[in-house]
């Protein structure tokens, strides 16, 4: 049971998060507020890295993963 996990983790702790759930085998609980996390665990949408423009309070740009991959329910 996961309880908004992302809140204090940066932007790779994050990602490199998405790809180990994405590989679990098993039942997930999820709750999070995350929106990109969420499509990106339960619905398999591809992982998306956001540019260093974010760090400066803008929304930044997305980016497609190369490591990502999709995932079947």
């Amino acid at each position: 049971m996961l309880d908004e996990a992302t809140t204090h983790l940066d932007q790779d702790t994050i990602l490199a998060f998405i790809r180990a759930l994405r590989r679990y085998v098993g039942a997930i609980l999820l709750v999070s507020h995350d929106r990109h996390f969420t499509r990106c665990v339960v619905e398999g949408a591809p992982v998306l890295s956001i540019s260093s423009d974010s760090e400066e309070g803008g929304e930044g740009e997305y980016s497609k993963d190369e490591d990502s991959e999709k995932v079947v329910l």
